[in-house]
């Protein structure tokens, strides 16, 4: 006899299945709402809303809501004229962004790569999905470009293939400076869980990549 009906198993491993959730997490929030059915149509709605609404921004990769264009511009690139035209950076996902922005200190560009490399992903695959990445830097003549990725093997490995890329376009590496944040910051320490101070510091103090 299971004790458990099968459908709110289902509701239970789907929460629990959400990066930083985990076991207890997922089964809190999944008897929350089925000890309250008014927040099921709630959540059913705001879904709903997010489904229709929220999607990817098709500048930068942040989130965006759906314009009246039906276009995905997120806030950030929806101003870009107000902000530093000539520096880019990259990052892995919207925390990273999120955290950088709130330093209140970077006011360029922004682009999100979604994934950094590891020794046993496709290389192909990866190349198609650093393409836009690549193609935004070749027409928008940056001068300065920051890798705010974390301190880890996978950051090295997507510093290295984005420079690859960018030389094989033929990018004029004499016209842009290329940099990645300074030490300090934890090994295999995600962006988002790194302190403001140590991450504002190794942004202040980062080092210049000599391209040869």
């Amino acid at each position: 006899m299971d004790i458990v009906p099968k459908e709110l198993m289902h509701l239970i491993s789907f929460f629990q299945n959400i990066e930083g959730v985990g076991s207890k997490l997922g089964q809190k929030l999944s008897y929350s709402i089925i000890l309250e059915p008014q927040k099921i149509d709630e959540l059913v709605n705001i879904l709903h809303q997010v489904r229709l609404k929220v999607g990817r921004c098709t500048i930068c990769g942040n989130i965006a809501t759906k314009s009246e264009n039906n276009k995905f511009i997120c806030s950030i690139c929806n101003q870009l004229n107000t902000r530093n035209s000539k520096q880019l950076m990259i990052v892995e996902n919207v925390f990273s962004l999120l955290s950088f922005e709130s330093l209140g200190f970077y006011n360029g560009h922004y682009h999100i790569v979604g994934r950094l490399v590891h020794p046993t992903h496709n290389i192909d695959d990866l190349n198609f999905s650093l393409s836009s990445l690549v193609s935004r830097i070749i027409q928008s003549q940056y001068e300065e470009i920051i890798f705010g990725l974390s301190n880890s093997l996978e950051a090295e490995l997507t510093i290295s293939l984005i420079l690859k890329l960018l030389k094989d376009n033929k990018l004029d590496f004499k016209n842009v400076r290329i940099y990645k944040l300074a030490s300090g910051i934890p090994s295999g320490v995600d962006i988002e869980n790194v302190s403001n101070k140590s991450l504002l510091d190794s942004l202040r103090n980062k080092i210049l990549i000599d391209i040869k």
